[in-house]
């Protein structure tokens, strides 16, 4: 989920969301079977710099994503789910202007409220330094100075996670392996052993 202000002069705000995954038969009906579920959006095929064919499920419309995809999504957890409120607090600054022209010489919001608009969406850039202008500048265009102050703190998401989260989580960053032990009979015997790395998930979940 993300938020880019398309033209450098305005404040006007473009929202995205996507979710991308290597394409594979299984992969392709997953998000097929999505986009289905929640009528909106669209599946691409993209191809990267090594011609690997990857899918992705798009959708830019801000009505759907504010009304459909992130009520579906309400159950995320740690960073995704800051994620998300972030975007709501973007669109919600954002919102209180639509009745004013967004160029600079015509610009009525107070500076107060236009720098925590900056520093929220450059927050949540999901393509980093593919930024057309820094935060830096972006700052100075509108006679802001550069602050910490706006880092949202969103409350988190103390449901406790449905078998089907947990048996998606498994698939997507656990491993199952199986191991001989030394024998103690005349008889082999081995174990199953399913993996999780909880502290490489970076509370990202």
């Amino acid at each position: 989920m993300g938020a880019y202000f398309p033209k450098k002069e305005s404040l006007r705000v473009v929202y995205s969301f996507s979710i991308g995954q290597n394409y594979s038969p299984e992969a392709l009906d997953v998000l097929l079977t999505l986009q289905k579920i929640l009528g909106v959006g669209k599946v691409t095929l993209e191809f990267n710099l090594k011609d690997q064919p990857h899918i992705r499920y798009r959708a830019t419309n801000s009505k759907d994503i504010f009304n459909i995809i992130i009520p579906y999504f309400s159950l995320l957890y740690g960073h995704k789910r800051k994620d998300i409120e972030t975007l709501k607090k973007i669109y919600e600054i954002s919102s209180l202007a639509s009745h004013v022209k967004q160029e600079i010489k015509d610009f009525k919001w107070g500076k107060n409220l236009v720098s925590e608009l900056i520093h929220l969406v450059y927050s949540i850039n999901p393509w980093g330094q593919k930024r057309n202008i820094s935060l830096t500048e972006k700052l100075d265009m509108f006679n802001c100075s550069f602050s910490t102050c706006y880092k949202l703190e969103a409350e988190e998401n103390y449901n406790l996670p449905s078998k089907l989260f947990i048996i998606g989580l498994f698939l997507g960053d656990g491993t199952i392996s199986w191991v001989f032990d030394a024998p103690s009979s005349r008889w082999p015997r081995f174990h199953v052993r399913l993996i999780f790395n909880f502290a490489a998930q970076n509370n990202n979940l």
